[in-house]
């Protein structure tokens, strides 16, 4: 598609070579304005997955320490009592 403004600068001339072009201008003060108009053209979009926007599940370290906590002071136990028992040569 070809653009071209002319020099009066008062309009705008499109040129395409094939097919069907759809061209809407909305116009509001705001920006909330305008996307109201285009929500009353062509209608709420589909609501898509978390997981194609990107957005996963991250475990944080707080949650891994939580997670773990048990095992982890059962270890420290053991070597504690490890290293008691070790032997001297």
């Amino acid at each position: 598609m070809d653009v071209k403004f002319p020099e009066g600068g008062e309009n705008i001339e499109y040129n395409i070579l094939g097919g069907v072009v759809d061209l809407f201008f909305l116009n509001g003060p705001t920006p909330a304005d305008v996307a109201r108009q285009g929500t009353q053209i062509w209608g709420v979009p589909a609501e898509v997955p978390y997981w194609s926007l990107g957005v996963s599940r991250i475990v944080t370290v707080r949650d891994l320490a939580n997670r773990y906590s048990s095992i982890a002071a059962s270890m420290v136990t053991s070597i504690s009592s490890m290293s008691q028992r070790q032997s001297t040569t």
